[in-house]
């Protein structure tokens, strides 16, 4: 038997019998060698493998059986290092199958057998195929390399952070803008703590990070930081990294929006001068009016003071003409100032400026604007206004929301429908923590198929060169930066109701 002829060869040895019986049963490549390298035993698997029978290897050496020779010389020189130092050694050996010509990948551990002198009588190979595990493994690597690729090729600024606060991993992007705002650390930046890679003058995203570290919930913010080349604003988002359903740390992007900023500013500049345009005609016959009879009161005053300076008195009954055309004069005057006081309004641009505002004063002055242009002949605009908390936000921005809507009620109404069927009703009340206002018109509608496309930029189902499609795409994104919601319903029979909800600040 063979093992009995180990035992001949090694009568010292501890290995026994049992365990050659035993070894002979594993899926594991199994030898046994000499101090001269030749085999004494193998096992049954290194038989399949090798499509030898176990008469073929024994007595042979690895460089006297079919396999590479550089796979031979390694495995004999590990077997010998193994004999002269007395220490297990560990190799990992990869070539083609003899018959596939598959690639196999196998994990090769040496270790020594000593005798009762102590001398170390055979070595004891063990081959473990990790092909499966290596392949894998190098896939791993160049995922990772891929994704590493192409992360520092994107435009955003990627880092990791671990539930102490410190840097794991930094993309390209990030460690640039890290240090173009003065981090001076040589070196890597990954495992600094945060408080240290914090530029200058920059806001503290801190708690942002410890809160979704704590509640595992998404979050955003943008900030504003000062560089040399100015203000440049950041969206910051931070998303859980989680091991086994438990929060282990963060991924931060940060994204400069700035450019993007600067667009949506001049986007919602053009909308407001477009939105000035469609209402022109109606204010300047509005200001006409009033403007000729304040002029005309005016030079009736005059010509009463010219008699005056000739030395004419001046009687009773003249004075209460005086008196009345002053009067209506300064009230031809109140109304052009109103006037022009909704249109600054919507007119002028201090839409950073964030304040306490009344929605049911922007939607009165809104309503005023549009009441002096010609769509309203053809549709009756309803107020139904509740007294509502004040909220938080942008005057301008929010008048321009509501012209918006209202304009895109007005435009929705059938020409060819009597003007007395065609309604616009405004609603403004509040429900629980929210202000609700409501634009509800029994106009055309929006077909089915176009209205998940409402608030795309540019989209518009009106004739070409009759509007720019940028009205419902600003108006979401002026209600979105107030942190509140828009959605549009269908009416059933026809007509469009537009719901925007805004919150309730609790101070």
């Amino acid at each position: 038997m063979i093992a009995d002829s180990v035992l001949e060869h090694a009568a010292s040895s501890r290995v026994s019998a049992s365990l050659l019986r035993l070894l002979d049963t594993s899926s594991d490549l199994i030898a046994v060698f000499a101090p001269d390298l030749r085999h004494v035993y193998v096992s049954q698997s290194v038989c399949n493998y090798m499509h030898l029978p176990r008469e073929a290897i024994l007595g042979r050496r690895y460089d006297e059986i079919v396999m590479s020779n550089s796979n031979a010389q390694r495995m004999m020189q590990a077997i010998s290092e193994v004999f002269q130092t007395g220490q297990a050694r560990r190799i990992e050996v990869r070539g083609k199958h003899r018959l596939t010509g598959e690639t196999r990948v196998y994990d090769v551990a040496y270790d020594p057998e000593r005798g009762d002198s102590g001398a170390v009588d055979l070595v004891v190979g063990v081959s473990r195929d990790v092909t499966a595990l290596r392949f894998a493994e190098e896939r791993s690597r160049a995922d990772a390399e891929r994704l590493s690729i192409l992360l520092d090729s994107t435009g955003v600024a990627i880092a990791g952070v671990d539930r102490g606060l410190h840097l794991r991993f930094v993309n390209r992007v990030a460690d640039g803008i890290l240090r173009g705002f003065g981090v001076r650390t040589p070196g890597s930046l990954v495992g600094l703590h945060l408080d240290a890679t914090r530029p200058t003058g920059a806001p503290d995203a801190l708690p942002l990070l410890r809160h979704v570290l704590e509640t595992g919930e998404p979050r955003s913010e943008e900030h504003a930081l000062e560089t040399a080349d100015g203000t440049r604003r950041f969206v910051i988002q931070v998303h859980p990294e989680r091991r086994e359903h438990e929060v282990v740390g963060v991924v931060v992007l940060a994204r400069d929006v700035t450019a993007e900023r600067q667009r949506e500013s001049q986007l919602r500049q053009g909308e407001k001068l477009a939105a000035l345009g469609r209402i022109a005609a109606g204010i300047s016959h509005e200001i006409a009016n009033p403007l000729s009879f304040v002029y005309g009161n005016l030079e009736q005053i005059h010509a009463t003071l010219v008699t005056v300076e000739r030395g004419e008195a001046l009687t009773h009954d003249n004075l209460i003409d005086l008196r009345e055309m002053l009067d209506d004069a300064r009230n031809g005057a109140e109304r052009i100032r109103g006037i022009v006081e909704d249109i600054g309004l919507l007119a002028r641009d201090d839409a950073a400026l964030i304040d306490r505002i009344d929605l049911g004063d922007i939607v009165h002055s809104a309503t005023r604007l549009l009441e002096r242009s010609e769509k309203v002949a053809h549709a009756g605009v309803e107020l139904r206004l509740s007294e509502v908390p004040l909220i938080a936000g942008s005057t301008p921005r929010m008048m321009q929301v509501v012209a918006a809507l209202l304009h895109n009620a007005l435009d929705a109404m059938p020409r060819e429908r009597d003007a007395a069927l065609n309604r616009v009703v405004v609603t403004l009340a509040t429900e629980r923590d929210e202000v609700v206002l409501t634009v509800k018109d029994n106009g055309l509608g929006i077909p089915e198929s176009e209205r998940a496309n409402v608030f795309d930029p540019f989209y518009t189902t009106r004739p070409v060169g009759s509007s720019v499609g940028l009205g419902l795409s600003i108006v979401h994104s002026i209600v979105a930066s107030h942190r509140g919601s828009v959605s549009i319903e269908p009416i059933a029979g026809g007509g469009t109701v537009v719901t925007i909800r805004l919150p309730i600040p609790e101070d």
